[in-house]
């Protein structure tokens, strides 16, 4: 009989184990999947900044009008806000990979412990005068309850 307990309860460690790390494959791929496109998006944003400094390079600053340098700091201004809402964005997505993930990994532990209280006693031996216990499911809530009597 503790053989038996003690290999199905290293059969859900592994099961758990198992599912795991197939959730982290997944998790994993959707995070590389988001921090390429951000890294994307970063790249390009960089060109395009670089190109306007280059534009001002070529024009010399000082033979620019004002409206002119107005119009490259505005240009400016606007990568800059696309590109802080893309870090915005990028920073949503990660987090929510993360709730998902503590969410999935808060299920699977649950089905553990609940798996595992299900099949197990803790009370004293019959023998001594201390009430036995049954582990049994309690019908109105998920969690093991105990129903002893005195020996």
């Amino acid at each position: 009989m503790q053989i038996t307990r003690k290999a199905k309860h290293e059969a859900a460690i592994q099961a758990y184990g198992k599912k795991v790390a197939a959730m982290e494959v997944t998790l994993e791929t959707r995070t590389g999947h988001a921090g390429r496109g951000f890294k994307k998006l970063l790249t390009l944003n960089d060109e395009e900044i670089q190109a306007i400094f280059d534009e001002m390079a070529d024009e010399f600053l000082l033979e620019m009008e004002l409206v002119d340098v107005s119009e490259m700091w505005d240009r400016l201004h606007e990568q800059t806000t696309r590109r802080e809402g893309w870090i915005t964005d990028f920073e949503a997505d990660l987090q929510g990979v993360e709730a998902e993930r503590r969410a999935m990994i808060e299920l699977e532990l649950g089905k553990l412990l609940d798996s595992s209280s299900r099949r197990r006693t803790s009370c004293r031996p019959r023998s001594s005068g201390w009430p036995s216990c049954r582990s049994s499911r309690s019908t109105s809530s998920s969690s093991p309850t105990a129903r002893c009597t005195r020996s």
